[in-house]
């Protein structure tokens, strides 16, 4: 009597997933269109763009910082003067 009800239901629930699968695949397809329309509304924003790495530069000497030789964003290579330090 167990086995038969447990079959019952197992096969209850595959008609149940089959038809409801068989259902929900259908050709009709929401389709959304452009609109040409006005602009009611603008957004604005600032932001900050910050490259993916920074390095700090430090003295192999100490002493005041007498000016910058470079502007932020400028190129550099390993070895040029960045600045200028009196002692």
């Amino acid at each position: 009597m167990g086995k038969a009800i447990i079959s019952r239901v197992l096969i209850s629930a595959l008609v149940l997933f089959v038809g409801l699968t068989l259902l929900s695949c259908n050709d009709k397809r929401e389709r959304v269109y452009p609109q040409r329309m006005k602009i009611t509304e603008s957004v604005y924003s600032s932001i900050t763009i910050q490259p993916d790495s920074l390095y700090m530069a430090y003295a192999s000497v100490g002493g005041i910082l007498d000016r910058n030789l470079v502007e932020e964003g400028s190129l550099v290579s390993r070895g040029d003067p960045i600045s200028q330090i009196v002692n």
